[in-house]
């Protein structure tokens, strides 16, 4: 059994990068395109990059989820909210702004311990 080495820096961001794909894709795409314009307002291109891409990719495949949350109730929920938990699932757990912003409301979370 060979000792197991750890992700390159080119690794571990491209397996964050699968997972907040991953948590993004069953949104609606009401939902991610609310993400990506968010995203973008905070000058976080790469990450609004990333909505934007699986919506023409949607778009190019003929897929679409209809549905979802009013972009102003996504505001309004992210502005109840303590961002910090948020932000701290995003980065560490690598999860999208949407699932982090109803884990945090849902379960009350004040704090995401490292």
């Amino acid at each position: 059994m060979s000792a197991s080495r750890p992700l390159t820096p080119e690794q571990a961001v491209a397996a964050w990068q699968l997972n907040f794909r991953h948590t993004l894709d069953g949104h609606p795409d009401s939902e991610i395109a609310w993400e990506a314009q968010t995203w973008r307002a905070l000058n976080i291109e790469n990450l609004a990059l990333i909505a934007e891409t699986m919506l023409t990719e949607r778009r190019a495949n003929d897929v679409s989820i209809p549905g979802g949350a009013d972009a102003a109730d996504l505001d309004a929920l992210l502005s109840r909210v303590d961002v910090h938990p948020v932000l701290r699932l995003v980065h560490d757990e690598a999860q999208c702004l949407l699932a982090a912003l109803r884990l945090v409301y849902w379960s009350g979370l004040r704090d995401v311990p490292r």
